[in-house]
């Protein structure tokens, strides 16, 4: 299903430069404030942007309707989240459909209990980078040991990210998907794969233009894993992928533990959420996060309609 959205501006590369701008108007510490992790949806979504009252909104829209993935940036009130329920409202025939996603606690005064419903999301895991570095301690006592096996048994070599490794990091991904949809019969994870795939040959296809830094491991010549993320602010880099090949034991270990040794100057890493997947909360949990940054969704009562 196709919408007309002329008046608004699709999102393209291009706009890099205003969305830095309206996104450093106030420190954010959530992993989907950064232009990398709204652009790399583009081929998921129609992404389209435009100004109300001096604040840039930012619409996702497909066959499911039409949301916000972020609240609207810059100096807003009242006017505003009204004026972007109504933009909302004309694409989605289901008025519930109409929602801002990854709100932040301090933008909360905004949405009166009274007019809008307030749930909470799986919010991101944060750690001490200094924390991943050492593994000291019972507690890390088996990331240790497996990262120890890692780099006993093979030959690896730790390289940054480089362009002309893209199209071998793709091969690696498209496989890591597959052997994801066939070890596991939960739909909604292999959709969430699909959908990653495609969001990581965005990233990958814009990689330096997006402000995307990223660590390879390779094996025997080949890239065996990568993982890459964005600096959220001066204190903290979120790491949004990391493949790797299952058959290599430890390296998921190995390239987490040497991808943050190589993030000098932050002192906390963000490993984004964990999509309410048990199995990746156990694994975000093991390495014992210091803070769960919250993040909510706001919709409007039952009984509301602007």
């Amino acid at each position: 299903m196709e919408k007309n959205i002329s008046k608004k501006k699709l999102l393209s590369i291009d706009d890099k430069q205003i969305f830095d701008r309206f996104l450093s108007l106030t420190p954010r510490r959530l992993s989907p404030y950064h232009f990398a992790n709204i652009l790399i949806w583009e081929d998921i979504f129609q992404i389209f942007w435009h100004k109300i009252e001096n604040c840039l909104c930012v619409f996702f829209y497909n066959s499911g309707g039409c949301f916000m993935y972020l609240p609207p940036l810059g100096k807003v009130n009242d006017k505003v989240i009204k004026a972007c329920f109504g933009v909302m409202d004309d694409y989605n025939h289901n008025k519930r459909i109409s929602r801002i996603e990854n709100v932040e606690v301090p933008m909360l005064d905004l949405f009166p209990p009274k007019e809008f419903l307030v749930r909470e999301k799986p919010g991101d895991y944060v750690y001490n980078c200094a924390d991943l570095i050492g593994l000291k301690g019972d507690k890390f006592k088996s990331k240790r040991s497996v990262y120890n096996y890692f780099i006993k048994r093979f030959s690896y070599k730790p390289m940054d990210y480089r362009d002309e490794y893209k199209d071998a990091c793709l091969v690696l991904c498209k496989r890591w998907v597959e052997a994801g949809k066939t070890n596991k019969k939960d739909d909604f994870y292999c959709y969430m794969l699909g959908d990653t795939l495609r969001a990581q040959t965005t990233a990958l296809e814009y990689f330096f233009q997006i402000g995307l830094r990223g660590l390879l491991v390779i094996i025997d010549g080949t890239v065996a894993g990568y993982t890459l993320g964005y600096e959220l602010n001066n204190d903290m880099f979120c790491i949004a992928f990391e493949v790797c090949e299952r058959k290599y034991k430890g390296i998921y270990q190995f390239i987490f533990r040497e991808f943050c040794r190589a993030l000098t100057g932050y002192r906390y890493i963000n490993c984004m959420d964990d999509s309410g997947l048990p199995n990746l909360q156990i694994t975000k949990t093991s390495y014992y996060p210091v803070e769960m940054i919250l993040n909510y969704v706001v919709e409007r009562h039952k009984h509301q309609s602007i």
